[in-house]
């Protein structure tokens, strides 16, 4: 088992920070083209925290880039013990924590980094957007702001996902926004309920990325590339039958079953039929998907999935994940399943279906399963399934939540 080596919290180093920032705002202004709508953050002082919508993995440059400040940024355990350049991004003080988990180290650390008041940044959703729509934000994400006695800032991004959406391999120059305004003060925040902070961060970090740019009419170069679309949008929204979604042409989406066509244009959007105007947003159709696949879960108390696949862990040593055996992973309405040889014995791991709001994955490609400080990288036999495994992940856990 993986454990938290730190004990306490970096100061940023000045001149490390220093160069993050200048290249932050570089690539922020020069490939992206970001713009400033709202700055209420930079002149600030005491125990802050900046909650921040996480549409793409280049968030965090923009915000790098407007706040004078330097910041303790909370990054994914995954992300920071496969880092290569392990010592280079230690030196800017980021927090690890597991993802989804509370762990008491994980929460010493943020709690610590907050009380020197040295801005803190969490992404409550701790994923990047596949489908351009919010990612579940954990229930306990509320209570946990309120514990930390902080005033707390929104940082709204809004262009970054289809700048670089997470299932393209094509980066795209439009425009992207970016406002930081203040949510509630330390003193306000003792006054209300957890579930009224849990609703007011959902509220406040809420984004459909196109439908937004619907409203703002941004064209990005390359807008209209929608490779890699058919990953998420991997069940055709006309006829329901899956992995049948195909890109022609680089720009049009098409159901191999039933020749349902979708053209997408420089604005992220489909020209959908006049009969099916909900078609115009890939988001919507996503949304469509993953709804129907909810009911079907709730309906069947015998549903089931499973797949044999590859499987890999991070070698601390190397910074890097390796394979380490073969195995099966299956999932019902209770279990989470990993079963096989791994590092050539005998292995089982049995979780609680519904311990996660979704999973860390690339569409297309793999999803990784985070127990008792080990990550699980998990490479199913048909990588088309990706999506489908996270959309199973994410409707048990609204299920149990009794969300659904």
């Amino acid at each position: 088992m993986h454990t938290q080596q730190r004990k306490h919290v970096k100061k940023p180093n000045a001149f490390t920070y220093g160069i993050f920032r200048i290249l932050s705002k570089g690539i922020s202004k020069f490939v992206f083209n970001y713009n400033i709508t709202d700055n209420q953050f930079n002149g600030t002082s005491g125990k802050r925290v900046i909650i921040a919508n996480h549409e793409s993995a280049i968030d965090f440059l923009m915000l790098a880039a407007a706040v004078k400040e330097k910041m303790h940024f909370v990054i994914s355990s995954s992300f920071y013990r496969s880092l290569p350049i392990h010592n280079l991004i230690d030196s800017v003080a980021v927090i690890p924590k597991n993802q989804f988990q509370t762990v008491f180290t994980d929460m010493r650390l943020i709690k610590e980094a907050v009380d020197s008041t040295r801005p803190l940044v969490i992404y409550p959703a701790g994923l990047m957007s596949e489908n351009g729509i919010t990612t579940p934000i954990p229930l306990s994400t509320g209570k946990t702001l309120k514990w930390l006695d902080a005033d707390i800032y929104v940082a709204k991004i809004s262009g970054t996902y289809l700048s670089n959406p997470k299932w393209s391999k094509i980066r795209r120059k439009g425009r992207v926004d970016l406002s930081i305004t203040k949510l509630i003060s330390s003193e306000e925040a003792k006054q209300i309920s957890n579930e009224k902070m849990q609703e007011m961060v959902e509220n406040a970090l809420y984004f459909d990325a196109y439908k937004d740019n619907d409203i703002k009419k941004v064209h990005f170069t390359n807008g209209d590339n929608i490779e890699g679309l058919e990953h998420v949008i991997y069940r055709c929204p006309t006829c329901d039958k899956e992995f049948c979604m195909d890109v022609k042409d680089k720009n049009t989406l098409v159901c191999n079953n039933c020749n349902l066509t979708l053209k997408a244009n420089d604005l992220g959007l489909f020209e959908a039929p006049k009969d099916k105007p909900d078609y115009k947003y890939p988001s919507h159709l996503s949304a469509l998907i993953e709804d129907k696949f909810a009911m079907e879960i709730k309906n069947n108390p015998d549903f089931e999935m499973s797949t044999t696949a590859r499987i890999h862990m991070i070698n601390d040593k190397k910074h890097k994940f390796e394979y380490v055996g073969d195995g099966v992973v299956k999932i019902d309405r209770q279990t989470l399943l990993i079963k096989g040889m791994i590092k050539g014995e005998p292995f089982e791991k049995q979780i609680f279906a519904g311990s996660f709001p979704l999973l860390p994955f690339i569409p297309g490609k793999q999803f990784e399963i985070q127990a008792d400080g080990e990550i699980y990288r998990i490479l199913p036999q048909d990588p088309k399934t990706v999506v489908k495994w996270l959309l199973a992940i994410k409707s048990l856990y609204r299920i149990h939540k009794g969300l659904l």
